[in-house]
């Protein structure tokens, strides 16, 4: 029976996962089809006022051409003006001249609308410029710098417990030095920190009381883990405690009204911005905004909990063989503790059953 049900689940999961694809597909072809529409319409204006134009400047050389054998007749006309009065000659020559005018005016108007047509081309690649504005507000989304990170056993506090894939963080079952009346929260930090660039993180936070979750300068070792996060000038953190959730930094908090139960975790590192996410509500949370001095490492704590003990998990978000290729392309330095976690294939779960 629990076979049939593994296998149950693991169907279950299969069609919620092509399900996804399918409908991520979808949207992106929508996307696709209406940028692509977009650019279809944009070069058809261009083109359209680039013709408009060339017809109307040929239609200027064509009249200039025929009036050139007129331009001749006034300067005949003229000389033999100048010969003897000729009141038929100066009449012919009146005509010449409205002729001159009308084609004058039709080269300044044309001067006008090739000016126009330019302008207008201009407002085309500003009304584009705009719409990029405005895309760029929504892309890339931060989960497109999506990384796999582990804890770091060595910076664990002796009560904590991190499983064997580096993912899991759980209170000992027999914690040291722990009164039910006290809660203390204690600390692990990553194995990966950032100086530079944009990082993106998840953690799954559900069924616990009491956590903290945030960064921390790399200075802050594990001979601090009995120091909550949040509390001095070297971490910035999202906590929950005693069923508030609040930010904290510097010892000061600021009480939040969203709720999650996955949270995600946004470091601009140039822009000196840390963002945190409701995963399962798909809003931000809150925004610390500061000039970050030394490199940043991802820093957790969790408490003591009587009647419950369910791990803090470190979610996958980059597939194993992607991670891999993007830790062989990176040129940076990281602790020997950190291992690429990568998802398990459906198929191989159940070949394990």
């Amino acid at each position: 029976a629990m076979q049939r049900s593994d296998h149950l689940l693991c169907s279950v999961l299969q069609t919620k996962v092509r399900t996804a694809q399918e409908n991520v597909a979808k949207r992106y072809k929508e996307l696709r089809t209406l940028v692509d529409t977009n650019e279809k319409h944009a070069f058809g204006l261009i083109e359209a006022q680039h013709q408009a134009t060339m017809q109307q400047m040929r239609q200027l050389i064509d009249e200039g051409e025929e009036f050139r054998p007129s331009a001749t007749s006034v300067l005949e006309i003229t000389e033999q003006m100048l010969q003897k009065d000729s009141k038929a000659k100066l009449m012919e020559l009146l005509e010449l001249k409205d002729r001159m005018e009308t084609l004058e005016i039709k080269a300044e108007r044309l001067g006008r609308m090739v000016r126009c047509d330019t302008a207008r081309l201009d407002c085309l690649e500003s009304s584009l410029e705009q719409i990029v504005k405005n895309t760029q507000k929504f892309l890339p989304r931060p989960w497109e710098y999506a990384k796999n990170i582990t804890f770091n056993k060595d910076s664990a506090h002796e009560n904590l417990r991190v499983t064997a894939d580096k993912t899991q963080l759980q209170y000992a079952s027999s914690p040291k030095r722990v009164k039910e009346t006290q809660k203390q929260s204690e600390t692990i930090l990553a194995s990966e920190s950032f100086d530079c660039g944009k990082h993106y993180w998840e953690v799954d936070v559900r069924d616990r009381e009491s956590w903290s979750v945030g960064v921390a300068y790399g200075s802050k070792t594990r001979k601090c883990h009995d120091m909550a996060l949040g509390i001095d000038r070297k971490s910035w953190v999202l906590q929950k405690s005693d069923g508030d959730f609040m930010s904290m930094h510097n010892g000061e908090g600021i009480l939040l009204r969203e709720r999650c139960e996955r949270l995600g975790i946004f470091l601009d590192c140039d822009k000196g911005l840390l963002t945190f996410y409701s995963v399962d509500k798909g809003c931000s949370l809150y925004c610390f905004r500061e000039k970050f001095k030394k490199p940043l490492v991802p820093a957790f704590s969790i408490s003591y909990e009587k009647d419950s003990n369910w791990p803090l998990t470190l979610c996958t978000l980059v597939p194993k063989n992607a991670q891999a290729a993007a830790n062989s392309d990176q040129d940076s330095t990281q602790s020997p503790d950190s291992d690429a976690v990568g998802v398990v294939d459906t198929v191989e779960i159940e070949s394990r059953l």
